[in-house]
């Protein structure tokens, strides 16, 4: 099985690496963790599926 990570060197509090990946994809599944749908600072109106197309397209 191939896995492959996007998002990863991002920077948290005091310019310290995070440990972990924006999501991964895995055996036909992309796993993403702790997005949401914001643009500019704020949460995109238009309800989950705006939401959902923002999150996605915040990953690359």
């Amino acid at each position: 099985m191939s896995i492959v990570r996007y998002g990863t060197g991002g920077k948290g509090a005091g310019g310290q690496p995070l440990p972990f990946a924006r999501a991964v994809k895995a055996d036909g599944w992309l796993h993403v963790s702790g997005q949401v749908g914001m643009e500019n600072g704020e949460i995109v109106t238009g309800g989950l599926i705006a939401e959902t197309h923002r999150a996605i397209q915040n990953l690359i």
